[in-house]
């Protein structure tokens, strides 16, 4: 039973790794997973912590205060004219920034006049100059027409594209989306054009400047797909060190009042210390551009998330997305983890193992993406152990419950209930199956008990045996004994069993006392009141090793209790009609008990089955000896 009931619930962990797999694998449901990956992610950032960013990375927003500063110190409306953002890569260029990223999109749809545009295109070719590249934005825009979607690619106007500038595409996933991955590439259709994001242009353009081989590290980060996750360092925007404002860039011309063409010495000085050698990229920070993302560190401009997930290629700290199989199998493992914590005993340990084990799985979780930017989908780590853990838990409730009111039915009626729950709590105590143990053996039968049906009807004969039995029934059990069976007349109670205790000689003896007491005193005046016979009985008690358990088909089985030990009690109870004594126990009955009886040697018999001889004693008390002796005695003792 307990073999079978151990593979049908390793068939359930299983079964519920069967599901996940099918989860796993299913379109539909995977997005599911990923969603929750992708808002779990908050969770694993805020246990890494912060990080430092390359310490070349810069990030100049274009704020509210600025727009308002530009607008009231200088007339300067929003959007800037373009010239302003020539002046700005000049400067940038001049202060030693290696490359230039402008998260803005100069369109020719909204150009402003030539001049405007040729002076940017001029700032661009001066930068180049100076050897720092400027990476302009550039989009792809989907239209349904007739037919079928059409793709175009926006650029910037034309005029500015005279001056070659390296494109990148801007913000190309879904406005106020959660942002965790970057589109590495888009193509207008497939094996056409392609046009990297701006962050990934970037990072090619540092290759080029630093002798690197680009395609290798993009493979490295991208793998088979087109997007790779962004590892966020941190907050950008607080950041003293890396983040400014495009005022700090204008502060002679919005707080000294000084020509644009003019930069005092000391000014140019300190924007050589800050941007030499640096990585720039500069973009809005201003909410009405609605140009912002939902991160792990919460909301972030555009801007923000195009530099950090250019700090993720530059740094190296690409987030491993651990492939499906890899996945697969680990929830396997975890299936049958699950399974092992099941079999833990009692409850409260697989309860405080499971809490264990979860925390355990999560610490790993965490632990992988802290360490090494490993990302195990924390969906199916913890629905791959908590899954298992449920439906082996439940199964297993299920089957106690059954368990137990199996062995309500076997021991409620004829066993103290404190034993029943005993038994409940710990079924190996009265093992289903078979166990031996060491127990005393009584048998009782009633006396004449033919002669005496013969005068009475069915239904007082019902009575007539109810009023024993149930006198004999709290006997045996207030002794801890337990009724196995009875036999019409007659019946077979245990002592030892099915729970151990600690002195079943002396309660057998004590029960087949208090028994025949309780016939004389309690039931026979009962017998007289209702006008049935008196009757006697004859109790035979022996002591030895014997089976308990359940015997029988498949179609009906009963827990009982076989062995040498029960042949011989029933052999010498069959003797007390023939030695005239109520009680006759076995020399190993004697030598058993631990308290102080009365016992007489009465004979030593050969029973049926048995080859030694059976040394027989008669239990009585001395002071009420009569009680204890039978009528129409057939033998002698000796």
């Amino acid at each position: 039973m307990k073999e079978q009931r151990l593979w049908i619930s390793l068939g359930f962990a299983l079964a519920c790794f069967g599901l996940l797999f099918m989860l796993y694998v299913t379109p539909a449901s995977r997005s599911v997973l990923n969603g929750i990956d992708t808002f779990s992610t908050e969770l694993l950032y805020a246990f890494r912590g912060t990080v430092p960013p390359d310490s070349r990375l810069r990030v100049i927003g274009i704020t509210e205060n600025d727009i308002q500063l530009f607008r009231e110190e200088l007339s300067v409306p929003y959007p800037l004219p373009r010239d302003w953002h020539g002046e700005l890569i000049r400067r940038l260029a001049d202060s030693g920034a290696r490359i230039i990223v402008m998260d803005i999109l100069f369109s020719g749809e909204d150009s402003w006049d030539n001049a405007e545009d040729e002076a940017l295109r001029d700032a661009i070719v001066y930068a180049r100059s100076q050897h720092c590249e400027v990476v302009l934005a550039a989009a792809i825009e989907s239209m349904q027409v007739p037919g079928g979607m059409v793709r175009s690619k926006i650029t910037p106007a034309p005029v500015i594209m005279e001056a070659e500038p390296q494109l990148g595409l801007s913000n190309t996933t879904q406005k106020l989306g959660y942002r965790a991955d970057e589109t590495a590439w888009d193509s207008l259709q497939d094996g056409q054009e392609v046009l990297y994001s701006q962050a990934v242009q970037a990072f090619r353009t540092h290759c080029s400047q630093e002798g690197l081989d680009f395609e290798p590290l993009l493979d490295n980060a991208v793998g088979q797909t087109r997007s790779f996750r962004i590892n966020y360092c941190g907050p950008l925007e607080p950041d003293a060190q890396v983040s400014a404002s495009l005022s700090s860039i204008f502060a002679n011309e919005l707080f000294e009042h000084r020509d644009r063409a003019e930069l005092a010495p000391e000014e140019r000085e300190r924007l050589q210390r800050r941007y030499t050698g640096c990585h720039v990229f500069i973009g809005s920070r201003a909410q009405a551009d609605n140009d912002y993302f939902q991160t792990p560190y919460g909301t972030m401009f555009g801007v923000d998330t195009n530099a950090s997930a250019f700090d993720t290629l530059v740094s190296g700290r690409t987030v491993r997305v651990l492939p499906p199989l890899q996945v697969l199998l680990i929830c396997f493992a975890l299936a049958l983890l699950a399974w092992l914590t099941n079999q833990l005993k009692p409850v409260r340990n697989v309860w405080m193992a499971a809490l264990a084990i979860s925390g355990l799985v999560l610490l790993c979780d965490l632990l992988l993406f802290a360490r090494a930017s490993v990302e195990l989908s924390l969906s199916m780590t913890l629905l791959g152990y908590g899954l298992p853990l449920l439906t082996c838990f439940f199964h297993g409730a299920i089957s106690d419950e059954l368990a137990a009111r199996r062995i309500r039915s076997l021991f409620g009626r004829y066993v103290a209930s404190e034993v029943v729950e005993q038994i409940v709590r710990d079924p190996a105590l009265a093992d289903l199956g078979g166990v031996e143990r060491t127990a005393a053996v009584m048998f009782n039968d009633i006396r004449s008990f033919s002669t005496i049906s013969e005068q009475l009807s069915a239904a007082q004969v019902v009575e007539f045996l109810n009023l024993y039995w149930g006198v004999v029934n709290d006997v045996v059990i207030r002794n801890h004994g337990w009724i196995n069976k009875f036999l019409g007349d007659g019946m077979v109670a245990c002592f030892g069993g099915p729970v151990p205790t600690e002195q079943p000689v002396d309660d057998a003896v004590r029960t087949a006392l208090e028994i025949v007491r309780a016939l004389h005193e309690e039931l026979w005046p009962q017998l007289d009141a209702r006008g049935l016979p008196r009757f006697q009985i004859g109790i035979g008690i022996n002591v030895g090793r014997v089976i308990m358990g359940n015997i029988g088909s498949d179609l009906r089985q009963e827990y009982t209790v076989i062995g040498d030990a029960a042949n011989v009690a029933s052999r010498v109870e069959s003797q007390t009609k023939e030695f005239g004594w109520s009680i006759l126990v076995t020399q190993s009955v004697v030598d058993g008990v631990s308290g102080e009886y009365c016992f007489r040697f009465v004979s030593a018999q050969q029973v049926k089955g048995r080859v030694e001889e059976v040394r027989l004693h008669a239990v009585l008390d001395p002071a009420k000896e009569e009680i204890y002796r039978l009528k129409n005695t057939v033998k002698r003792e000796e």
